[in-house]
């Protein structure tokens, strides 16, 4: 039995929450699960409904389509929040895996996780900015990221560092 932590990003339910709750449900029947969530809605009650335990990490909501210095500055700060809750809730929870099903949550998983825990990132976005690009493909290469699971070989070949090419 491992500790999965699972670190979603937004509190409502779209089409990437509702593949986060299914592969919360089949990991759920041999480990144990904790979610880090942005705050209580749509994805808190059916965390509750399934006994699944969870952390409220506040606000982590990049507004879709904000580019340039306005959505750097806002990714930058919501990346020092990220981390330092991040990093407590991994010391407190002491997961074997933190999984990653989206692209900030990649980031900050690989920023938060100690060096006995392991990122599992669910890649299945298609990425329009090159600086997104060359982040993810950074963060992708780390040590602590152990496997890239991708909804297809098109998303996948977006992830182009050498050192991450054999985790996908």
């Amino acid at each position: 039995m491992s500790k999965i932590l699972i670190w979603e990003t937004l509190a409502k339910i779209g089409g990437g929450q509702e593949m986060t709750l299914k592969v919360a449900d089949v990991l759920k029947v041999n480990n144990e699960l904790h979610f880090l969530i942005p705050e209580e809605g749509e994805l808190s009650q059916q965390l509750k409904e399934r006994n699944i335990p969870y952390t409220l990490m506040g606000d982590q909501t990049m507004p879709k389509g904000e580019k340039g210095v306005k959505g750097l500055i806002k990714f930058a700060y919501l990346t020092v929040l990220a981390a330092i809750k991040g990093k407590k809730a991994v010391k407190k929870i002491r997961p074997d895996i933190l999984y990653a099903p989206g692209p900030a949550a990649l980031v900050w998983s690989a920023m938060c996780a100690d060096s006995k825990t392991k990122v599992i990132w669910h890649l299945h976005h298609m990425f329009q900015s090159g600086a997104t690009l060359k982040l993810l493909n950074f963060f992708s290469a780390s040590k602590c990221v152990k496997r890239i699971i991708s909804v297809s070989d098109c998303v996948a070949d977006q992830i182009k560092n050498e050192k991450a090419t054999p985790k996908k």
